[in-house]
């Protein structure tokens, strides 16, 4: 029975990301935790086993998606190199912060997110932008911001359970939308 439970919400997430653009992440957490609590785990651990357990997927997921992106040539990979330092650093602190919180306040702040991408999602359709990739290059910050972002960017993900890419870029196009 669990099997089929974590199947549905596996599906669930694929579809929602699919349909809404919306990270797995913002799907699989709180399903994960609603399902952890029926199943009788500690209150102080559900959250902690929720974020794992979808920052776990997202290795898989992740990895299917660059291949497919970049077989379209649709990766930056001078931005991932950037990125990726200050990432790996913020992602060790961002977990070692979140390990540090407890069970409930844990609650509170990953809700309080979920709450800002639902408003940024709502609101975000009503901007007016222009879709010229080829501008696309010149508006990227500097290279030790994109530094400074990618650490900032790696605790948010640790501490909320996400792959960090709706903190990277919206889906106009603009980057570094944190």
């Amino acid at each position: 029975m669990e099997l089929i439970i974590f199947l549905v919400i596996g599906a669930l997430a694929g579809f929602a990301e699919g349909l809404f653009g919306v990270g797995g992440g913002t799907i699989i957490v709180p399903l994960l935790f609603i399902v952890f609590t029926q199943m009788g785990y500690s209150p102080d651990n559900i959250m902690h086993l929720a974020l794992g357990t979808s920052l776990a997927t997202i290795i898989v997921t992740s990895i299917s998606s660059l291949m497919a992106h970049n077989k379209k040539g649709a990766v930056m990979w001078p931005v991932f190199k950037n990125l990726v330092p200050g990432l790996a650093i913020g992602c060790f602190l961002g977990a070692g912060i979140a390990g540090q919180i407890s069970g409930l306040y844990l609650q509170l702040i990953v809700g309080v997110f979920l709450l800002w991408v639902a408003f940024k999602m709502f609101t975000g359709g009503k901007k007016k932008t222009t879709n010229d990739t080829n501008n696309l290059h010149t508006a990227l910050p500097s290279k030790p911001k994109q530094l400074a972002a990618g650490g900032v960017i790696g605790i948010a993900s640790a501490i909320f359970g996400i792959g960090g890419g709706s903190l990277i870029c919206d889906k106009r196009g603009k980057y570094f939308s944190i």
